[in-house]
């Protein structure tokens, strides 16, 4: 039988409506109305299967999430190109998981895209952040309205593979300049997917400007972390396709990436030098595109990062109220982030030594 639409689904826009719909959907649906949640607790090692032969995952009695990673219509591509692909790691990596999920209290709306909502939550006296699909986003909307015969459960899982994504990859990329998972609830059964992380306070432009240059200087040294990190990740060199100030947050004082569900696995393929330079955003046309090995272009991805952190991070933090000695190194370290001609290592290397150099003055 298709499930029909009930009123609080109907709801849009505010953010207390919002609240309200998700909520109903998290403590009462996963208890009550839907399947029993039972949660995975082992941990499997195999590449999840690429296959487009795979049987449909929209289809009334199948909940291959596995599958769903790869059919769904987020643009998650193949992961050919990663060294050991994508992992499953079903195992919550925290306290939180199904049979504990109603033990998250008093919980308050931060935020929603066009996937997620974000709430801020108290866990056993801790704070954390607990993510779901957001019942109101475009993704969701967007199936039903595509697909009207479609039921509730299909457009729910369509929608959650894009979290699934984000949890496999937060948990696989643990790094100190990423948000840390504390728990996950994936049901075998017709349920609601949360992550629940660590929780971060959202990045105020004004309020980062205003920060000691010593307090910059050390989130400028994050980013170069985190870029080196994602070229040389055990998943192969990433692409953060969306690297803005609203994908990070600030927890005890450090930088951290939270939102990773638009990261490109894999270089981009190729056959020839010249396919290579056509993936190059159009800012950076200018520049000399990665080369063309072994069907990828090696380096493109690390390019990438390089270019948009430099746009979105280091161009505004590192030259307000610099020291006038520092100013070469910072110069140097401006351009290599605009030219893309450094590798993140040697970004890396060069934001440590002008660390160390400010904290010996």
């Amino acid at each position: 039988m298709q499930l029909s639409m009930s009123p609080f689904l109907q709801l849009r826009s505010s953010g207390v409506c919002l609240f309200v719909s998700v909520y109903f959907f998290l403590f009462l649906i996963a208890s009550v109305v839907l399947f029993s949640p039972i949660f995975r607790t082992s941990l499997d090692h195999r590449p999840i299967s690429t296959s487009r032969n795979s049987r449909s995952v929209f289809s009334e009695d199948d909940y291959e999430w596995e599958n769903s990673l790869f059919l769904n219509l987020s643009g998650f591509s193949s992961l050919s190109g990663a060294p050991r692909g994508l992992r499953w790691p079903v195992t919550s990596p925290g306290p939180i998981n199904c049979s504990t999920l109603n033990e998250v209290k008093d919980l308050e709306f931060i935020a929603a895209g066009w996937t997620k909502a974000v709430y801020k939550g108290m866990f056993r006296g801790e704070p954390v952040a607990i993510k779901t699909v957001n019942l109101n986003g475009h993704d969701f909307r967007q199936c039903q309205e595509r697909q009207p015969q479609a039921s509730l459960a299909s457009c729910y899982r369509r929608t959650a593979a894009k979290l699934l994504k984000e949890l496999i990859l937060l948990t696989e990329l643990s790094h100190e300049n990423i948000i840390k998972v504390v728990g996950s609830c994936v049901p075998d059964a017709v349920g609601p997917v949360v992550i629940a992380t660590e929780l971060g306070d959202p990045l105020d432009t004004v309020q980062l400007l205003q920060l000691s240059w010593e307090r910059r200087l050390k989130l400028v040294h994050g980013v170069a972390r985190l870029l080196y990190h994602l070229a040389h990740s055990p998943l192969g060199s990433l692409a953060m396709n969306d690297l803005r100030r609203q994908q990070f947050v600030l927890a005890d004082g450090v930088l951290k990436l939270s939102d990773v569900d638009d990261m490109g696995i894999a270089e981009p393929f190729c056959q020839t030098d010249a396919d290579c330079s056509h993936h190059l955003l159009a800012n950076i046309s200018n520049r000399a595109a990665a080369p063309c090995v072994d069907g990828q272009c090696r380096g493109h991805n690390e390019r990438l990062n390089v270019w948009r952190a430099g746009q979105h991070f280091v161009k505004q933090l590192l030259p307000l109220r610099a020291p006038s000695s520092l100013e070469p190194q910072i110069q140097l370290l401006l351009e290599a982030y605009s030219d893309t001609s450094w590798s993140s290592q040697k970004i890396l290397t060069a934001t440590e030594m002008l660390l160390q150099t400010y904290s010996a003055d």
